[in-house]
């Protein structure tokens, strides 16, 4: 099959679902490949990308934050105007002047508002997640206000682009099973790919160890980890002196670097996590603004390390609280729930066991590839 390929960045470690699921499109169909780049790095790592062909649209952040700001007055999405610039539009109109595609893989909401232009017989939008229910949950919890005014604008704006999208593809993809609405024939759970690191058997008998895992310039995340430390860490040290969290990930902001202290490890990043996991008692993911399927809780499951995680996170992947992980929403029942762990290892492996089979079940790299190639199969023979 004869595919194009657009994404609004350049696919690569950092953003493992857009390259996973290139890779094995490359890997068994023609796929031309049209990315845009937010800098000359991201544009050098263009050029690694699998495909028949590659073509990079390079982009400047500053217009496309000019293009976000006129969009306050136009009423479009602002992630979507961030995006669309006239080059990448004339790009692909020049690429379908010149030739036909059996398909159109459109890699999020951002790349699909280029479905008019795209010169394909079937198309496919990859949304991965309903980026509208992100920002509804930012405008209504973020502790940010300028990121709640974001939120407010955007949720209502995003909402309409999803479903007008929604309309004019033949199949659209989500990672979260929460995702997929009931009667919608159009809809396909693909989870995500990863790529798990390998931590061999895991050592945690004599240890009060607890980790969290994740950028740590991310929004999100950050939110997460500063919320932890304010109302639940000072509970847990309190009756745990000899207990450690590392908060592990790339580029911490300042406000995360400030929470170095006597136990608290802010790492930045490291070479691989791995001994993170195979060392740690527990793996917490407090993410309460979040949608899709966070990929720090599939990890640390895969692993077989215990897991507490918000119940929002819990409920997204599909797993159980009490069977797969243990979940927490409020300080008093985080701090119950790390104190579980910590005190009955047996129970707290046995539940990590049952993780670890769930995590493989679904996430294995075999078991991802065949979700995504029913629905091309789907699409070549639909009439």
């Amino acid at each position: 099959m004869k595919i194009l390929f657009v994404a609004p960045w350049v696919p690569q470690a950092e953003r493992p679902r857009s390259l996973g699921l290139l890779q094995h499109l490359a890997d068994h169909h023609e796929v031309h490949v049209v990315v845009v780049a937010w800098s000359a790095a991201e544009e050098e790592k263009a050029s690694d990308l699998p495909g028949a062909t590659v073509r990079v649209v390079r982009q400047s952040k500053w217009r496309g934050i000019a293009r976000a700001g006129a969009a306050l007055v136009t009423g479009r999405s602002l992630q979507q105007a961030f995006v669309g610039s006239r080059a990448l539009r004339r790009l692909l109109v020049g690429i379908g002047e010149a030739q036909s595609f059996d398909l159109a893989y459109l890699n999020v909401i951002r790349s699909a508002q280029l479905v008019d232009v795209v010169a394909a017989t079937r198309t496919i939008v990859d949304l991965d997640e309903f980026r509208s229910a992100y920002y509804a949950q930012v405008a209504e919890r973020s502790a940010s206000p300028l990121s709640r005014v974001v939120g407010r604008i955007e949720a209502p704006r995003m909402r309409r682009a999803e479903a007008q999208i929604i309309e004019r593809v033949d199949r659209y993809l989500v990672s979260s099973p929460v995702d997929v609405v009931p009667g919608d024939e159009r809809a396909r759970l693909v989870r995500s790919p990863h790529q798990m690191p390998e931590v061999g058997d895991r050592q945690s008998d004599h240890r009060d160890e607890m980790i969290f895992v994740g950028r740590m310039s991310y929004s999100a995340n950050v939110e997460a980890v500063e919320w932890f430390a304010n109302k639940v860490w000072p509970d847990l040290a309190r009756r745990r002196p000899e207990m450690t969290w590392s908060v592990v990930g790339a580029d911490p902001v300042r406000s995360i670097r400030a929470l170095s202290s006597q136990g608290i490890a802010v790492t930045g990043r490291v070479p691989s996590v791995a001994e993170f996991y195979r060392r740690c008692a527990v793996a917490i993911v407090p993410v309460t603004l979040a949608t899709g399927v966070q990929m720090k809780l599939i990890e640390a499951l895969y692993i077989g390390a215990p897991v507490v995680a918000s119940r929002l996170a819990a409920d997204q992947a599909g797993v159980v609280d009490g069977v797969h992980c243990l979940t927490a929403d409020t300080p008093e029942e985080w701090v119950s729930a790390v104190e579980r762990v910590l005190s009955d290892p047996v129970a707290a492996a046995h539940v990590a066991r049952s993780g670890q089979a769930w995590a493989r079940a679904n996430y294995e790299s075999g078991v991802i590839s065949a979700a995504l190639d029913a629905v091309i199969n789907e699409v070549s023979w639909a009439d």
